[in-house]
């Protein structure tokens, strides 16, 4: 009665789990008995290894820890083939279990997330043998290896018919109900956002010695070896909550964004305002073909002497040009600083340095006037005609 209540629980706990539960999986591999029968070393018998399948839920919590309840069906067997013992069995076993699984890198960005786990669970298990075949004869196995309808005797050896097994386990022996340990190790590989496949192997020991219909004082075991296929639900694993900051991101824009569309992608774009059709290089960087600090597209002299050191606007200074500033930042005219800073590029360009040098004669003299507006007045008063004839004033005022 005991075993039955710890069944109904255990079903109790796998329904209530799928209700509640993240993943659910589908496993499927083969299982290999270790119990009191030994399998002859000189014949390996596939049969020996027998296929199984089952289905399992989880939750995951943060911290990598997973709480997995599974229910599988299988079978387990061993087929003896020595002189002289040929025993065999067959076992039919439902289990149902509950594990906790530790994921040893869930926190890291990889797709392959191995595991450990230690389980607890019980076993409905039915066994059989196979000592009769099809038309209802007993095997007897004799020492020259054969299968014979009668017991090894000299006068059987003339009477006797010769048999071959079916393999068809017909006699029941054991039935029954055990406690399970089971340790589990494994491999996740996700394939998908919601789905993952796995290949993992167990250790399954039971509190029993009746799986083989043999006592000897020792507990059957059963190895598990498979591949099993993981479904995520909607409710949050451990790794989406972790990467719950990130939906909704457009990964596409980041990878192939291009804001400047200079064709350089963002990710890898040093410079990315470069204006639209300015000539970039491979790093995205806007071409400087004169090397003077001013790109291309802002440049308003291009071919600036390596030798020489440019304004903002990429215009060549002259030695005088830069005693000029000197001047004009040092003394007690600061307005006339600012008008010719800004305005230099508007000047023709063979009229600077005569510009420059009536400036400088005006700063040496000392008589720039100190009231702002007394020197925007006076500075709009100077007229420079160009080859076309057309008059323009320098500076501010009449730009």
């Amino acid at each position: 009665m005991k075993i039955l209540k710890y069944i109904a629980l255990l079903i109790s706990v796998f329904v209530s789990g799928i209700v509640s539960s993240q993943n659910i999986s589908l496993n499927t591999g083969m299982y290999h008995y270790k119990g009191d029968l030994q399998p002859t070393t000189k014949v390996n018998s596939v049969s020996n290894w027998l296929w199984g399948y089952g289905l399992s839920v989880g939750k995951q919590f943060n911290n990598g820890l997973e709480i997995n309840v599974a229910f599988d069906l299988f079978k387990v067997g061993l087929n003896e083939v020595k002189l002289d013992s040929n025993k065999n069995f067959r076992s039919d076993i439902k289990s149902f279990s509950g594990s906790f699984i530790y994921h040893l890198n869930l926190r890291k960005a990889t797709k392959l997330t191995p595991y450990v786990g230690l389980g607890f669970g019980t076993i409905l298990f039915s066994g059989s043998s196979d000592l009769q075949d099809r038309n209802g004869e007993t095997y007897f196995y004799w020492s020259d290896g054969s299968i014979r309808n009668e017991v090894e005797s000299y006068e059987n050896t003339f009477t006797s018919k010769k048999l071959k097994r079916d393999y068809n386990f017909e006699t029941k022996t054991t039935e029954g109900n055990a406690l399970l340990v089971k340790a589990i190790l494994g491999v996740d590989f996700k394939t998908g956002n919601k789905t993952a496949f796995g290949i993992n192997a167990a250790y399954n020991y039971t509190m029993t010695d009746e799986l083989d219909n043999i006592s000897s004082g020792g507990k059957d075991a059963y190895i598990y070896a498979g591949v099993s296929f993981k479904y995520f639900f909607d409710k949050r694993t451990a790794l989406q909550e972790k990467n719950k900051p990130y939906k909704g991101v457009d990964y596409n824009e980041i990878r192939y964004g291009d804001v400047d569309q200079d064709k350089v992608k963002d990710w890898t774009d040093e410079e990315q305002n470069t204006p639209k059709n300015a000539k970039v290089k491979g790093n995205g960087k806007a071409v400087d073909s004169d090397k003077d600090g001013v790109p291309d597209y802002a440049d308003l002299e291009p071919n600036t002497p390596d030798t020489a050191f440019a304004d903002a606007n990429g215009i060549a200074l002259t030695d005088e040009q830069f005693y000029i500033y000197y001047l004009l930042y040092i003394g007690d005219i600061y307005p006339v600083s600012e008008f010719y800073v800004k305005n230099f590029h508007k000047i023709p360009a063979k009229y600077r340095d005569e510009i420059g040098r009536m400036a400088l004669i005006e700063t040496h003299k000392g008589e720039f006037k100190t009231n702002e507006e007394a020197i925007k007045q006076e500075l709009n008063t100077l007229r420079i005609k160009m080859d076309n004839e057309k008059e323009i004033k320098t500076f501010k005022g009449g730009m």
